[in-house]
């Protein structure tokens, strides 16, 4: 998720990870948490694990670079495609850390 100024606060690290994923927006806390209400739900709280959320998306980029050897001609693992994911995944953790993400689990009841 993005946090609400991310799109204003880094445009064009946020357009870039969108073109990627051929999305045009992503959603935020706020945007879940008003279409549960919508729909009759109370908000039970959000956890915040934004922390969680670099660190999984770091590590799962260094794994990828530390076992390209090994990865790379996998039946259907090309070297390209290892390439973007890296990059892809560097993408992610350079928004966490300009604090543009947002990541967590939300508890919703009726």
């Amino acid at each position: 998720m993005a946090t609400p100024d991310a799109f204003e606060k880094e445009p064009v690290l946020m357009k870039t990870m969108m073109e990627r994923l051929h999305l045009e927006d992503l959603a935020t806390v706020g945007f879940y948490q008003r279409e549960f209400a919508r729909r009759g739900f109370r908000d039970l709280g959000f956890w915040d694990g934004k922390e969680h959320f670099r660190t999984h998306y770091s590590r799962l980029g260094e794994e990828l670079g530390r076992r390209r050897e090994e990865l790379v001609g996998v039946e259907g693992v090309e070297e390209a495609a290892l390439e973007r994911q890296m990059a892809g995944l560097g993408k992610w953790v350079e928004a966490a850390d300009k604090g543009c993400v947002e990541w967590g689990v939300f508890c919703f009841g009726r």
